[in-house]
């Protein structure tokens, strides 16, 4: 982010985003076609104006954005916990009741802390084993389990109303065989389907939505998460049965 606000150049007639002092053979700026974001998923990570700029910058340029704003906000926490409410997915299916049924079906409950929620806020605090309590954070190692929930939910500070409280799901668990860099071991796990999509559209046009493929990840079974950049998780692969 800091070498782009350093280097990037958006043309306000065109919108093409240009970047300077790239080393190539090629004199003159560069045109940017795809912005991929490695970074901008924390609040850590826009220490000043200048980082704010600069996305700001990229997300009026012409160039591809992986995600765009709204794709990065749809994936937030706070969006997640909205879709959840009475009447909002339907919105989106007006026609195919029957669909809007069936993803509704695989919602868990979810509150967001800045509304009138005290009755939720109350079973979890007496029973914190049977909700997550999550931050507006990617990546893995930021939500509360357990009596972390209580303790998190018991101090009111300025991040507090930004926090969602969610029922915990418990997947099925089965033994597996674990391997690492330093032994083979049996142990029993718990996994998690993810789905891989992808979507290329502009203001007007959906010029591609498609399932791409899957990913396992799976976890030791006393684990509250199981990241597997964070090395408290690993791949597996489809196991069926009947």
């Amino acid at each position: 982010m800091k070498q782009m606000s350093e280097t990037g150049v958006l043309d306000a007639d065109t919108k093409r985003l240009f970047v300077s002092d790239v080393e190539t053979t090629r004199s003159g700026p560069l045109e940017v076609a795809v912005v991929y974001f490695r970074t901008g998923y924390a609040p850590g990570q826009f220490p000043s104006e200048t980082e704010w700029d600069t996305r700001l910058m990229i997300e009026r340029s012409a160039a591809i954005k992986c995600p765009s704003i709204r794709l990065h906000l749809a994936g937030a926490k706070r969006v997640q916990q909205a879709l959840c409410k009475p009447g909002v997915i339907e919105r989106y299916f007006p026609r195919h009741t029957a669909t809007a049924h069936r993803l509704r079906s695989m919602f868990v409950r979810m509150w967001a802390l800045d509304e009138d929620v005290q009755d939720a806020v109350n079973q979890a605090m007496a029973h914190p084993a049977r909700f997550v309590l999550k931050p507006q954070r990617e990546g893995g190692g930021n939500n509360y389990f357990g009596d972390d929930v209580r303790e998190r939910l018991s101090r009111r500070d300025a991040e507090w109303s930004s926090l969602v409280l969610m029922d915990r799901l418990v997947p099925p668990s089965h033994d597996n065989i674990r391997i690492d860099p330093a032994a083979a071991s049996l142990v029993q796990c718990s996994g998690e389907l993810g789905i891989f999509g992808a979507i290329l559209a502009d203001d007007e046009e959906e010029h591609l939505n498609a399932t791409l493929g899957y990913l396992i990840r799976l976890k030791d079974v006393a684990a509250n998460e199981g990241g597997i950049m964070t090395g408290t998780g690993g791949v597996c692969s489809v196991y069926l049965t009947d």
